[in-house]
């Protein structure tokens, strides 16, 4: 309804904005997994193929990055690959693999990410990482390859690859011109 306190998910209009920017950098100190879980669209439904890990920055602003089903082998390593780099950071590798094994491999991608979720994030409560976040076609987000978050005792680690790491928003390029011609050229 026009004039209306709240917007149609009941959440009160704010009249300013509240985002924060996000900071990229080879060594972000003060970050904390707020969450793991499947990915929701615009209208809260769950989304089966895309997951989101959930950073929340020193300065309150929140990075989600988004995981994907893969259907293909190297799909499915690069996913598990991304996922194990962050479980080892807060349990030993035997303990991540015990903990995905646990009752039985999960059999899909919807299994994996929550089994993911169970055993990393209780065991990640409490704990800050020093990250790397990098842009990507405009969005910020982790390197495609490890090593992209540590505890800040091995900050050290986290360095920068020159040719794939940027840390600068990329700017729009000027749209083209397109010479749309005359209506001779027309061959309507």
């Amino acid at each position: 309804m026009y004039g209306s306190r709240v917007d149609e998910k009941g959440q009160a209009i704010q009249g300013d904005s509240s985002y924060v920017q996000p900071v990229a950098g080879e060594r972000v100190e003060g970050n904390v997994l707020e969450s793991i879980g499947l990915a929701e669209d615009k209208d809260g439904n769950t989304i089966e193929t895309r997951a989101t890990l959930t950073f929340k920055q020193k300065n309150g602003a929140l990075v989600k990055i988004a995981l994907f089903d893969g259907s293909e082998g190297w799909q499915i390593a690069n996913l598990n690959k991304t996922i194990k780099h962050l479980a080892t950071k807060v349990m030993t590798e035997e303990e991540y693999y015990a903990g995905i094994e646990a009752g039985g491999e999960p059999g899909n991608f919807v299994d994996f990410i929550n089994k993911v979720s169970s055993i990393v994030m209780p065991k990640a409560a409490g704990k800050v990482f020093t990250m790397k976040f990098v842009y990507k076609k405009g969005y910020l987000t982790i390197p495609t390859y490890p090593n992209w978050i540590a505890l800040p005792e091995n900050a050290d680690t986290l360095s920068t690859n020159a040719k794939y790491d940027s840390y600068v928003k990329e700017e729009p390029t000027e749209t083209p011109k397109v010479d749309v011609g005359t209506t001779e050229d027309s061959p309507f």
